[in-house]
């Protein structure tokens, strides 16, 4: 690899840009407007996820948990179960046309999740942090789980950041 590490929360923003910018994605303005202004700060998916997600999704994200930590919980690595339990977080977010974007540029996130700088124990820093986040979302607390998937982000990030 000869160019600077990229993390998922660098990927997740150049998405909703390129989405913006494509007209993949547009503003849903309110049918009625009632005066009233509403800030959403940092709801990315895995808050989204909390906010919306129903039992199929809840089902979803268990089996998903399960089986990577399975792996992962024994200090493994399952790059393809852990992929499946973000998609899912991906899924229970309710935005069909970012799903359709990160599905779109799955490679690119396996340059991550395959850990092709062989970073020994990639990931087992923050695979506990997984599990808060899937109680966060069965709890529906938003904040928390925007939270634990940006503390997710961070350790990753520190971990690439060690290893360059």
């Amino acid at each position: 690899i000869n160019e600077d590490a990229v993390t998922i929360k660098q990927i997740e923003v150049e998405i909703v840009d390129r989405a913006f910018d494509e007209g993949w994605i547009t503003p849903q303005l309110p049918r009625e407007k009632t005066g009233r202004r509403v800030a959403v700060v940092g709801s990315g998916p895995a808050g989204l996820a909390a906010a919306r997600r129903s039992e199929a999704d809840l089902t979803q994200l268990r089996a998903c948990y399960a089986q990577a930590d399975a792996v992962q919980g024994q200090g493994g690595s399952d790059p393809e179960a852990d992929w499946a339990f973000h998609l899912a977080v991906y899924r229970a977010a309710g935005n069909p046309y970012f799903q359709d974007i990160v599905t779109s540029l799955q490679d690119q996130f396996h340059l991550i999740f395959d850990n092709p700088l062989h970073i020994q124990n990639f990931a087992s820093r923050s695979w506990p942090i997984h599990h808060e986040l899937l109680l966060a979302i069965e709890r529906q607390d938003v904040p928390a789980a925007r939270d634990w998937a940006n503390r997710i982000l961070d350790i990753t990030q520190e971990d690439l950041d060690d290893r360059a």
